[in-house]
């Protein structure tokens, strides 16, 4: 995305009362980065997959100091068992986890385990996005939820920017960034696998480089 592309996108996001975070988004990322976020997402647009049909939302993306600053907890966690899904306003899962590192507390949490509610669920997907699986290992920017949903789940939480501040473990000190390269992240990138992804929106780092780049920005 040249400079001028960028420029007029962003005063256009002005013009419709929002902000566009893409000044550290990489030329590789084949999306378009639109105002909004995955708890208010835009109009359903269902379309049919070979199994499921999917909905695409709108998200805002944060570069990634601002994505630490604005999370509530920073968390390495296990998923463990579904427990339960809801259909409105948009479909959603809630995951049970357990936390395995902390990389930013949160300071009303007590417990080691979480609720985690990913868009999606069952019958419909969000932006094409697998459901978690059991056992499946993340590092995940999280805000804490509020309403009647978190007074049914416990210590209930939502992913800042979905997709695109999903970090699964792929292997041995390994994470995949699920959605948008961030050019702040380029210092942390696994080089070994690089080329592997440059086609893709997804970026591999080295997990413990990652780890202490989180935790520069929140000491």
């Amino acid at each position: 995305m040249n400079k001028k592309l960028v420029f007029s996108t962003v005063i256009l996001s002005l013009m419709a009362g929002g902000m566009i975070y893409s000044g550290t988004l990489d030329q590789r990322n084949s999306g378009s980065v639109v105002n909004g976020d995955a708890q208010t997402s835009g109009p359903i647009n269902n379309q049919e997959t070979d199994e499921k049909k999917t909905f695409k939302g709108q998200l805002e993306v944060f570069p990634f100091e601002d994505g630490v600053k604005q999370a509530d907890l920073i968390v390495k966690v296990v998923l463990r068992e579904n427990l339960g899904e809801l259909t409105e306003p948009v479909p959603k899962s809630i995951f049970n986890a357990q936390i395995l590192s902390t990389q930013k507390s949160d300071p009303t949490l007590v417990s080691e385990t979480i609720s985690i509610m990913q868009q999606g669920n069952s019958e419909v997907l969000f932006n094409d996005n697998p459901l978690f699986q059991e056992n499946e290992e993340y590092i995940l920017f999280l805000k804490k939820a509020v309403g009647s949903v978190a007074e049914e789940y416990p210590n209930l939480y939502w992913i800042l920017g979905e997709e695109t501040n999903m970090y699964k473990n792929i292997r041995n000190n390994t994470v995949e960034k699920l959605g948008y390269i961030d050019k702040e992240l380029y210092d942390v990138e696994n080089n070994h696998t690089l080329n592997l992804n440059e086609t893709t929106n997804t970026q591999v780092l080295n997990e413990e480089e990652f780890i202490k780049k989180i935790e520069s920005v929140t000491k």
